[in-house]
């Protein structure tokens, strides 16, 4: 499970059962409007294959001045059987003229627990202030500030503690714009005998998205990210040299069908559990099938100063991509990738890897491969440098077809093995 996965999953859900649409914020049954919120997150969460169940009922105290809500203890199970303990959300809720303000406690701990109830991972929020203000006019959130402080994740499941010093959350809403921005500050990943394995400076997003009026399935969005200061503190590894010690990125989408893609990365993510070749074949057809989603919503992408930075390599990307409507397969554009001493680097990953017993190897040298073959088909570019870079060219047409460096893939994303066993399981369907 991913590392805050279930924290943002509980803050997500606060958020949305936190804000009610009544008509005026003076003469309001809030209970009731809380049992309708959550009866449609309950649905919601079903249709993904997710249980949310509770125990008790809301709770409300009334003064003159705001009232006090207890939400019932919540708890989502999924397929696996595994759960999230969410406990007790409690909030303030203070009716204004037009407006409703909130304040919001998430419980801690949050438990992260398998089907028979044994810990697998807790989260414990050392501070925590969450304030949110409910236009009664817009029917919308137009602002959310929340500050959490000192948070501790321990996973028994992955060995690992999880420490973030300082994590910034705020929302704005104006007309049909919202601006999403995170900033996680101080973070430290350790193991349970609290040898520190990673840390992290700064991590930062922000997201600015505008709805189109005509059409609410689609988005137009802004996503800018980046963190930096990364130090992976175990040496001669493969992480302490492939992962990026700063990275940036600035990517622009206009017309994004969001459910859509969102339908087609669910398939690919639920193939997971199935061998090699059926994931590839899945894989292989929401890449055919995402050119003609985008092509019907006409999406174009944007990717600008998108770089990584290590000691030992660096790279930048840059790119775009158009669709076009009225043919199905209809979308063009390129993608250019600029690396800098990638040659050095994947000889010492392959050279260390050898020495490597973990399950996660596997994918490290399928990646490595991959990697490699891409490397190969890189053209090298003259710079003053002593050592050459080289240019990673991705080029879609109209008729569907993606070539790399003039190459017709997708044939050349794959390796020899990954080909051979895909090919065995066409022959068995």
């Amino acid at each position: 499970m991913p590392i805050l996965h279930f924290f943002y999953l509980a803050l997500l859900i606060t958020v949305s059962l936190a804000f009610p649409t009544p008509a005026s914020a003076q003469n309001t049954n809030i209970a009731e409007i809380f049992e309708n919120i959550l009866k449609t997150q309950e649905e919601k969460l079903a249709e993904n294959g997710i249980n949310l169940s509770r125990a008790g009922n809301i709770e409300i105290e009334k003064t003159d001045e705001y009232q006090a809500l207890t939400l019932p203890e919540l708890t989502l199970q999924y397929q696996s059987g595994n759960k999230i303990k969410l406990g007790l959300i409690a909030i303030n809720a203070t009716p204004q003229e037009d407006v409703w303000k909130m304040s919001i406690a998430l419980p801690t701990p949050i438990l992260y627990l398998d089907a028979q109830d044994n810990v697998l991972a807790q989260l414990d929020i050392g501070q925590q202030q969450m304030n949110a203000v409910w236009n009664l006019n817009t029917k919308k959130i137009t602002n959310i500030t929340g500050t959490y402080s000192d948070l501790v994740l321990t996973s028994a499941e992955q060995e690992r503690t999880l420490k973030i010093t300082k994590l910034l959350l705020s929302s704005k809403i104006q007309g049909n714009q919202r601006q999403i921005q995170t900033q996680i500050n101080g973070i430290s990943a350790s193991n349970l005998q609290n040898k520190e394995i990673l840390s992290l400076e700064k991590l930062s997003l922000l997201l600015q998205q505008k709805n189109k009026e005509d059409n609410q399935d689609l988005i137009n969005q802004n996503l800018k990210a980046s963190y930096q200061g990364q130090h992976y503190k175990l040496e001669n590894t493969v992480e302490a040299n492939l992962i990026p010690q700063e990275f940036e990125t600035n990517i622009t989408l206009d017309n994004f069908p969001l459910k859509e893609v969102w339908r087609l990365g669910k398939q690919a993510f639920e193939a997971r559990g199935k061998n090699t070749g059926m994931q590839q074949l899945v894989m292989l057809q929401a890449l055919m099938t995402l050119p003609a989603v985008l092509s019907a919503a006409s999406t174009s992408l944007q990717i600008e100063d998108t770089t990584l930075t290590h000691a030992e390599y660096s790279s930048n990307i840059t790119g775009n991509i158009k669709s076009q409507t009225g043919d199905t397969l209809s979308a063009s554009g390129i993608i250019e990738i600029t690396t800098h001493k990638l040659d050095p680097l994947i000889q010492k990953i392959l050279h260390l890897l050898k020495d490597e017993e973990r399950e996660i190897i596997k994918s490290y040298k399928t990646l490595m491969k991959r990697l490699e073959l891409l490397n190969n088909l890189s053209e090298e570019i003259t710079v003053e440098e002593e050592t050459s870079k080289k240019k990673l060219v991705l080029k879609l047409t109209p008729e569907g077809k993606f070539f790399i460096n003039d190459k017709e893939a997708p044939g050349l994303l794959f390796t020899e093995e990954e080909e051979e066993e895909t090919s065995k399981q066409i022959g068995q369907d």
